[in-house]
C-alpha cells in the first residue's frame, strides 16, 4: 500500500483559532492553506482515524484496540507494556489490554458472547459512533469475521498477511455504522464530526473519507487484480449485516491505497519499528512536499493524528507535510 509514515511523539496543544482552510483547485484537488499567519510550533490539525489496525506481525504483541505494545514485546525491555489477554470472541486471534478488554472478555461472562466489555462494550451500545475518538466498538463488530478470517480450513486461514483485509473489513464496518447514524437520525439532522477542533464540519468521517480520490483509473492491473482477490476474501467474511458489493469494497481499497498513514513505534531504538496502518481522512487532505512547511505524529491510545507546523507559514500559503515524514 502507498502509505505515509507516522512517528508516535508528544506534540504541542491546538491553536485557539483556526490556522488552516480547506480550498480545491480543478487541477490539484483539495488542499489546506493558511487562513492566517501561522508559527513554528503551532498545530494545525487534530485529526480522527476513521478505522486502523494492527500488522499481521504485531497481532499477538499489541493490542488490537488501542496499540499499545504487550508486555515481553521488547526482549530488551521485558517489563514494559501493558498486559494483554486474548480476545475470546476470535478464538484469540487478536489481544486486548485490561482497559480495552473489561472484565467480562477476562471472565468470558456477560452478553456479546465474551466478545469485549468495558470501553469497548459502551462504545458498541452506542456511546460514540463513526465520529469519536473511540473505535473500540469496531472489534466487538469485526470478533465473529475475524475469526472466521482464521478459522482452520477456511480459504483465507493460509494468508500470508491479513493487514489489508482486515483493514478494509474494518472501513465497511464502518461504512455500516455512518449509514446507521444517517438513518437514525431525526428529520433534517445529519450527524457531523468536526474536521478539527476549530474548523468546519462534513456530515460524518466516513462521508469524508468517499470523498477522498479512487485514482481506479490510474490503477494499474496487476494492483487491480489484487484488489479484486482482497475483495472477495472480505465477501467471504464480512457479516451479513454489513456486506456490499464487491465494486464498492474495490472503490475503497483504492482509497485506501492511497490515502492510509503507517503508525510506527516510538519507543526509545523502535522509530523504524511500523505496527499499522490507518485512514485518517481530514489528514488525508494535505499535499506532499519534499521541503514541507509541517510534519505529523500519532498521538495517544485514541489514534489521534496530529499535524504541526514546523516553521513559519505566511495567510494564504499551501500547508504541506511530506509523505515520506
Amino acid at each position: 500500500m502507498n502509505l505515509r509514515r507516522l512517528s508516535v511523539t508528544t506534540m504541542p496543544g491546538p491553536a485557539k483559532t483556526a490556522a488552516k482552510v480547506l480550498q480545491h483547485d480543478d487541477e490539484r484537488g483539495r488542499s489546506y492553506v493558511a487562513a492566517r499567519a501561522v508559527v513554528a510550533g503551532e498545530v494545525v490539525l487534530e485529526s480522527t482515524p476513521m478505522c486502523r489496525v494492527l500488522f499481521s506481525r504485531h497481532l499477538k504483541t499489541f493490542c488490537c484496540v488501542c496499540m499499545q505494545p504487550g508486555k515481553g514485546e521488547d526482549p530488551a525491555d521485558p517489563a514494559a507494556g501493558v498486559q494483554l489477554s486474548p480476545c475470546l470472541g476470535c478464538d484469540g486471534s487478536c489481544m486486548l489490554c485490561p482497559e480495552c478488554r473489561g472484565d467480562k472478555l477476562a471472565s468470558g461472562s456477560g452478553g456479546g458472547g465474551g466478545r469485549t466489555g468495558g470501553k469497548a462494550a459502551t462504545a458498541a451500545a452506542g456511546g460514540g459512533g463513526s465520529s469519536t475518538d473511540d473505535l473500540s466498538w469496531v472489534h466487538k463488530e469485526e470478533c465473529e469475521a475475524i475469526k472466521v478470517l482464521f478459522a482452520e480450513g477456511s480459504s483465507t486461514a493460509t494468508l500470508k498477511d491479513s493487514t489489508t483485509v482486515r483493514l478494509l473489513l474494518r472501513a465497511v464496518l464502518a461504512w455500516k455504522r455512518h449509514e446507521q447514524d444517517v438513518s437514525e437520525a431525526p428529520e433534517g439532522v445529519l450527524p457531523t464530526v468536526s474536521l478539527d477542533d476549530y474548523g468546519a464540519t462534513a456530515e460524518s468521517l466516513f462521508s469524508l473519507a468517499l470523498e477522498l480520490e479512487e485514482h481506479e483509473f490510474d490503477c494499474p492491473e496487476a494492483l487491480w487484480g489484487a484488489f479484486q482477490d482482497i475483495a472477495k476474501q472480505l465477501k467471504y467474511i464480512v457479516p451479513p449485516r454489513a456486506r456490499r458489493g464487491l465494486e464498492d469494497y474495490v472503490g475503497m481499497l483504492c482509497r485506501l491505497y492511497c490515502n492510509t498513514f503507517v503508525v510506527s513505534d516510538s519507543r526509545p531504538g523502535r522509530s523504524k519499528h511500523t505496527v499499522g496502518v490507518g485512514l485518517w481522512p481530514t489528514g488525508s487532505l494535505f499535499n506532499h512536499s519534499c521541503a514541507p512547511n509541517c510534519s505529523f505524529s500519532h498521538v495517544g491510545s485514541g489514534g489521534k493524528l496530529v499535524v504541526t507546523a514546523v516553521k513559519g507559514v505566511e495567510e494564504g500559503e499551501e500547508l504541506f507535510i511530506s509523505y515520506l515524514n
